[in-house]
């Protein structure tokens, strides 16, 4: 993912066919897990 063009490296978890970042909420598709994270702190 990029951050004010800065690239950002995550850890991405598969559990039963969802998809999260290390330990948070799971979604059905990585682009939902991108859109979350522009609006988490996970800077």
């Amino acid at each position: 993912l990029m951050y004010e063009k800065e690239p950002r490296h995550y850890k991405i978890e598969q559990h039963l066919n969802r998809l999260s970042i290390e330990g948070g909420q799971y979604f059905e598709t990585l682009i939902e897990v991108s859109l979350r994270c522009r609006h988490r702190s996970y800077y």
